[in-house]
């Protein structure tokens, strides 16, 4: 039995391929959203957030034998659980993940949280793509204007007033933006710099919309955990997958 947590397009994705390959697998999800795309899906899953003794005593229980943390690049808290949880049970640990963008250009940045404010000393208008749990990293300056985009939910919105946020300054979008929205939203606001996450592909149409408009560009580089099974496309799960002695059962 496998352990699988879920939290991308591209984890479901391999999901749907472990289980038509004959793998035993349950997916853990955190979120009712979540969850129902899982069931369209018919993938058998568990719902809530798993801290570490329920995570061990869940894989226990069900005699779990290997874990495959797909959740996004950035959800630290899961990451580090499901690592240390892993090495302590002794048992198999994947990590599957989109790979990094890697992009040479003189309008890109690469850096961390800690930077960020610093490196927008000289911006004025600023599109933040990077989650609202990460609005606490940027100090709010009356001197420029910050457009933050978020999944439109009512305590997100919420959040972003409280944090100093003008509502007009608020764009609440879901799904995934094409190139050409994401330059008529950069054109209309008039940015001069956008911030984003290293997220993988999902990530380059509005990067490259940002460099054809010449806006500098500030990514977030992904935390590094050494993860000793790291895997790119489903091929790579399964040859890690039989190289620790776990097969399907049909």
């Amino acid at each position: 039995m496998i352990l699988v947590f879920d939290g991308t397009s591209d984890s479901r994705e391999l999901c749907m391929q472990l289980i038509s390959e004959g793998y035993d697998l349950i997916c853990s999800v955190v979120t009712g959203e979540a969850a129902k795309k899982l069931e369209s899906l018919n993938i058998r899953h568990i719902n809530g957030r798993l801290d570490r003794q329920n995570m061990i005593d869940f894989i226990n229980n069900n005699k779990i034998n290997a874990v495959i943390d797909a959740t996004h690049p950035f959800a630290e808290s899961i990451h580090k659980t499901a690592l240390d949880v892993s090495n302590e049970l002794n048992m198999l640990h994947i990590r599957f993940e989109r790979k990094p963008v890697k992009i040479n250009s003189k309008n890109v940045l690469y850096a961390g949280f800690n930077e960020i404010n610093d490196l927008l000393n000289d911006s004025r208008n600023i599109f933040v793509t990077t989650g609202i749990k990460t609005v606490k990293f940027y100090e709010i300056d009356a001197s420029k204007n910050y457009y933050f985009r978020i999944i439109p939910d009512p305590e997100n919105i919420r959040a972003l007033i409280d944090h100093g946020v003008p509502q007009s300054n608020i764009i609440a979008i879901e799904g995934k933006l094409n190139y050409m929205v994401n330059y008529s939203i950069m054109q209309y606001f008039n940015i001069d710099t956008m911030v984003t996450k290293d997220s993988g592909f999902l990530s380059e149409p509005k990067i490259n919309a940002a460099l054809d408009l010449g806006i500098k560009t500030i990514i977030i580089k992904r935390p590094d955990y050494k993860y000793k099974n790291m895997a790119y496309t489903y091929k790579d799960v399964v040859k890690i997958l039989k190289e620790g002695g776990i097969y399907p059962e049909s």
